[in-house]
């Protein structure tokens, strides 16, 4: 009934044989475990780059937003002072047109927020974006005009259900407010144009 024990020598004997197995295991183990950090360094650089890219965009974005903002307060600026603003108008905001493809529209209101002058020509959106009952167009331009500096609209929809935004700068003309230049921006177009 009583088993014998094991000589020493059988139970080294059944250590040793176990320990082959036990460091398969264990190289398995490590295996996967380098096979998971692998994994997930790549999943990290992956994030990394597309913070770097998105990053890169949006300096990008602002770099372009800003570039327009200045070119639009001096044709601002000479609209308020200048003679022959109909003319200056057109040609200054042609070029700003043709040179910037994320503007879709510049339109110049007097300070009653009618319609003086738009590009491109017989395109004006006012209507459509009036259409949206109590248009963030209007509070832009009021903003603008009371705070006298450039301001930028809540995004909104225009046709085809397409998002658009806008900056409202006001003009002034010896120090008295005489309307606003608005830039229209498809916010599509916008995300695109960097891409160019």
């Amino acid at each position: 009934m009583h088993s014998t024990p094991l000589p020493v020598s059988t139970r080294n004997l059944r250590w040793l044989l176990a320990l082959p197995k036990l460091g398969i295991v264990l190289l398995l183990a490590a295996v996967i475990a380098l096979l998971w950090l692998v994994h997930q360094n790549e999943l990290e650089e992956e994030r990394a780059g597309l913070i770097k890219d998105v990053l890169w965009l949006e300096q990008n974005l602002r770099f372009q937003i800003n570039g327009n903002e200045e070119r639009l307060q001096q044709l601002a600026a000479d609209l308020g002072s200048g003679t022959d603003q109909k003319k200056n108008f057109r040609l200054r905001a042609g070029h700003i047109l043709k040179n910037n493809p994320e503007i879709s529209n510049i339109l110049w209101f007097d300070a009653n927020r009618t319609v003086i002058d738009s590009l491109p020509a017989g395109h004006s959106p006012d209507r459509e974006i009036e259409a949206f009952g109590p248009p963030v167009t209007q509070k832009a331009f009021e903003l603008a005009q009371r705070l006298g500096k450039r301001i930028y609209s809540e995004p909104f929809l225009l046709s085809g259900n397409v998002a658009h935004f806008e900056i409202a700068i006001p003009i002034y003309a010896e120090r008295k407010f005489v309307g606003a230049l608005i830039a229209i921006y498809p916010l599509e177009t916008l995300l695109i144009a960097p891409a160019r």
